[in-house]
């Protein structure tokens, strides 16, 4: 009589490596020996369940396929892998001009296999045809249908950007259609340079990696972001056309009723100063303290006047310490314009070195809602970046006039008279070619709650990084995360994550502005000074790096690798990506010193110390995770 037939399972822990399984199959001898299991489907016909929670299901999905094609409701409606090359040696340096060279390099081999191609009269085997030189050249499938199909390369240096290859390492990339093998979406994702500034991404192990990852960039991320066996899942705030126009968020109308149907109840406290994405938002500095600054805006540590509030008092707890430095440093034109500015000698209070939400700004009359900001010759290298700073600030209700050091060199007078038009003249919101309202500074993305108690997309953007890192989410829904992309829970203390995420985002996306963890710095007795890297090496007890022969630090926190990102901490992605590495195939050698910046690693390396402990900081202050009923 037959039986249904029914599936047994056994299992060893999955970290295990080969040899203890040879171990473990050794001792066992025989299947008999082995404690099975028998295992039944579930509604999705997955049959290996152990771990999975069922509530799952019932979150609100980040993105999924059916979302895609119409079927379902979801957060966002645009996700993509991230970008893979086939060809990483090639298409990915430290060094933009090495780049240059090397696809300029390998574009003309590939073009001229193309024109072979299309003029060999009887066409053979793409395989058979191709010429295999690592050294100019490296094939893939992608790569030989392009052949196939007559289609040419061509270098562009618009092509060549910004992109990080791996957790806090950023490189420069190729990115192009036909040398990276899948762009996927990103050419509607980051288009542009441009679309940096304002974009972020937050980006997610894909079902079936072993190790859990995530992580948020303004940046193009290479598809192997956490390591080779972890590819990720992008999930951008903002999509575009491939000409980086039509920008439209990507969080969708649904997900915001949701949120405040599920969120009616609570009413947020009101933030003056929270700002969104785009440049110029001020980085956290490590933790000095929460006192505030005194009436005059001069001294420290005394109660602060509501009358000049205009952040709140955790952010101004993380900005005060640089905006103490920037009032120690000012510059020979900020102390001119200073002394004629201060003690109301134009009629009305500045305030000099004041945070505005994120930023700190020069100076500010908050009377006159009048921002006063004086630029050196690095502003003319950016420009979109000081746009995008005055249309948030727009947003916020300040107007904002620029002069150059020069101007206040040179034409002091001047300069107080426009100060003083600009005092005693009304102005729009919107003021001067190119500062249209900004979505990001005027509620869409701002952070500024409305006094409706409304969530935007950016609270939920936020809110989900945050739920992303908290410990309890991602250890309860391991296995389901490892089955499928994140779904969004209802917990409480909402706005505590919003909070949390928007720290976070702001930290791991400006990690290069960060202060430096104060290290020991230990210089050797013999040699010279030196800032070149070829290798770093932990000491045993990670309680100090190697630099180089020259330098070694010590007093190296353990909660640097307590802030984990796949399988490594951000410090030891760090020690593995900055070396200097040459690829045994191609012969090209990808080095991450820094001519004109010979102190960049070590500067990067007190940088991400200082990410990883306010990282660990702000994780740790979570609320307890709490699903709402």
């Amino acid at each position: 009589m037959l039986q249904r037939a029914r599936i047994f399972y056994a299992r060893v822990d999955e970290f295990w490596r080969k040899e203890e399984k040879y171990h473990y199959l050794d001792e066992v001898q025989q299947p008999q020996k082995v404690e099975w299991k028998s295992i039944h489907p579930d509604e999705k016909n997955t049959w290996l369940t152990e771990g999975l929670h069922d509530e799952f299901k019932n979150f609100l999905p980040f993105g999924s396929k059916d979302a895609k094609a119409g079927r379902e409701n979801a957060i966002c409606i645009t996700y993509s892998r991230a970008v893979a090359t086939s060809r990483d040696a090639w298409v990915y340096n430290f060094d933009r001009q090495e780049l240059s060279r090397n696809m300029s390099l390998t574009i003309e081999v590939y073009n001229d296999q193309v024109a072979k191609w299309i003029r060999h009269e009887k066409k053979a085997v793409v395989d058979d045809f191709v010429d295999y030189d690592d050294k100019r050249l490296s094939w893939s499938r992608d790569l030989k249908l392009d052949l196939k199909r007559g289609r040419l390369g061509g270098f562009e240096t618009t092509k060549i950007r910004h992109a990080i290859y791996r957790p806090f390492c950023r490189q420069h990339l190729f990115f192009d259609r036909v040398f990276n093998d899948e762009v996927y979406q990103f050419p509607n994702i980051l288009p542009t340079k441009k679309t940096e500034s304002e974009n972020r991404i937050i980006c997610v192990t894909s079902p079936g990696s072993r190790k859990l990852g995530f992580f948020i960039t303004n940046q193009i991320p290479d598809l192997n972001l956490f390591g080779g066996s972890a590819p990720i899942q992008c999930f951008p705030f903002y999509a575009y056309d491939e000409d980086g126009s039509n920008r439209r968020e990507n969080i969708t109308d649904w997900a915001v009723e949701e949120f405040n149907k599920r969120y009616s109840d609570l009413t947020p406290a009101l933030s003056k100063g929270e700002g969104g994405f785009g440049p110029g938002a001020t980085p956290l500095s490590a933790g000095e303290g929460s006192g505030v600054r005194s009436n005059t805006g001069e001294g420290v540590g005394m109660r602060l006047d509501p009358r000049y509030m205009t952040t709140d008092a955790e952010t101004w707890k993380h900005l005060k310490p640089l905006a103490r430095e920037l009032r120690k440093e000012q510059t020979e034109a900020e102390e001119r314009l200073w002394q004629q500015l201060r003690n109301q000698k134009l009629g009305f209070k500045f305030r000099r070195q004041h945070a505005i939400g994120e930023f700190i700004v020069d100076f500010v009359c908050i009377e006159k809602q009048l921002v006063v900001e004086l630029d050196g010759e690095v502003h003319k290298e950016q420009r979109e970046y000081d746009a995008e700073r005055t249309r948030i600030l727009n947003g916020r209700g300040f107007r904002v006039i620029r002069f150059w050091n020069s101007e206040v060199t040179n034409s002091i007078k001047d300069v107080l008279a426009r100060v003083k038009h600009a005092l005693t003249t009304p102005f729009p919101v919107v003021e001067g070619p190119g500062m249209e309202s900004s979505p990001l500074s005027t509620g869409e993305g701002s952070g500024e709650r409305s006094r409706t108690r409304a969530i935007t997309k950016l609270d939920i953007f936020h809110y989900i990084y945050a739920l992303l890192q908290h410990p309890s989410y991602r250890e309860r829904y391991a296995a389901n995360l490892r089955r499928e992309l994140p779904r969004i829970p209802f917990v409480k203390e909402l706005w505590q994550y919003v909070e949390a995420g928007k720290k976070l985002a702001m930290l791991h996306v400006e990690y290069e502005k960060q202060k430096q963890y104060k290290l020991d710095v230990v210089e050797s007795k013999v040699g010279h000074l030196n800032y070149r890297v070829e290798k770093m090496k932990l000491s045993k007890d990670k309680r100090t790096l190697i630099y180089n022969d020259f330098f070694t630090l010590g007093g190296i926190p353990k909660e640097a690798f307590e802030y984990r990102l796949g399988n490594r901490s951000a410090l030891q992605w760090i020690i593995d990506q900055y070396q200097v590495s040459t690829d045994k195939r191609s012969g090209i050698t990808n080095d991450p010193n820094r001519a004109d910046d010979p102190e960049y690693i070590m500067r990067l390396i007190g940088q991400v110390i200082t990410v990883s402990v306010e990282t660990v900081k702000i994780v740790k202050a979570f609320p307890k995770f709490e699903i709402l009923p």
